[in-house]
Parts: C-alpha cells; structure tokens; sequence
C-alpha cells in the first residue's frame, strides 16, 4: 500500500519510462498487490495554515493520524480479505509505504489494520514494515509499536525539512538522510532508496 497524494503521482504518469516509483517498490519488494490512499487530502486542510500553527489548524500529525485511522477501519475488512491464503493461513504481508502528509496518516491507518484484526480474532495478519520517504512533521510522530519503520529524508528537501519546518526524526524509526543539493522532497528523488527496503513476500 501507498499512502501519499494520489495514486497517478506515484505509477508514472507523465514521468519517463525508469522513473516510476511504486512500480520500482513493487519489484523490490516482489508484490505488486497495491493499494493507494490520499494522506493529505483531508477535512480540515486549510492549506498554508498547518504549516505556521499545524495545532491550531487541527491538520497537525495528530490530526492525520486520526485520519488514517478512520479511513483504516473502512479499509481493513476488505484488505485483510484480500490477502493471500494458503490452506485458509493468510501467508501475505502488508507493507506501508508513505510520502509527506502520508506519514502521520499511514501510522494512523496500520493501527486500525491491526485493531480490527485483534477485535475480530483473525490471526495471521503482518504488517512487515512502514516505510515513510520525506516525511511532513517527523519529530512530532512515532513509530508505531512493534512495527519496524524506516525513514528516508533529504537534508536539502525545502518542505519536509525548512526553518519552519526543520528535520527531526521520527521517534522509534530507522533514519536514514542524504545531504546531496539535488535531492529535494519530489518522491522521485528517492528512487535510489528503494534498494534499502526490506526484500517482501
């Protein structure tokens, strides 16, 4: 799953053949069963305001991730039987992959994954990793329990990382930065992280 903007950021629409993104994560990580969803697009964006107050503008990471989980627990029956059996035992992973905004929203959405497979006693279900690449506001979210999460930034990436925005980690989370001036926060600057992601299934 691809949590971002939309789903044509991130399959390479209008992008040059070997630049594309989810299709480069989904051959790392030999799945290429997807799903995508808009962390950003949410009820209570009020554009520049949530980056001079985000508690004031009620979009901050809290907010997001309170978005994710309500889209989660919509999402996670289906997902969840959607996923691969053999013999009856699920025997297929979730990986969360995020971009921005979509960091504090995919943590939301991999608890309520995780809650309604606890609420409804279904076993078997792994979410193997969240993978967060030039996430918005990190210093302000937490990896969530139990759940390996990696983060990719930029030292040069003029949103997630600015005088109002300056970079931090992200509580719990495996970080790993790049201080080359030419990479900024375009998802297509990380394509050469890609390789650092765990091997699926």
């Amino acid at each position: 799953m691809i949590v971002g903007y939309d789903g044509q950021r991130y399959t390479g629409y209008n992008v040059a053949p070997g630049k594309e993104f989810a299709g480069a994560v989904m051959a790392r990580l030999n799945d290429h069963h997807d799903k995508y969803d808009a962390g950003a697009e949410m009820k209570r964006w009020h554009g520049l305001t949530t980056l001079l107050s985000p508690g004031f503008s009620g979009i901050g990471p809290s907010d997001r991730q309170d978005d994710g989980y309500s889209k989660g627990e919509l999402d996670a029956g289906a997902i969840i039987e959607s996923l691969h059996r053999s013999g009856g035992v699920i025997d297929e992973s979730i990986k969360i992959i995020t971009h921005s905004m979509g960091g504090a929203f995919g943590k939301g959405y991999v608890k309520a994954i995780l809650g309604y497979a606890k609420e409804n006693k279904i076993a078997g279900v792994k979410i193997a990793f969240e993978a967060d690449f030039a996430p918005f506001q990190p210093g302000d979210q937490s990896a969530v329990s139990g759940i390996s999460t990696l983060q990719f930034s930029n030292d040069h990436d003029g949103a997630a990382n600015s005088w109002i925005n300056p970079f931090k980690a992200t509580t719990g989370a495996k970080v790993m930065t790049n201080d080359n001036k030419n990479k900024g926060h375009s998802i297509f600057d990380f394509l050469d992280k890609i390789k650092y992601l765990p091997a699926g299934n």
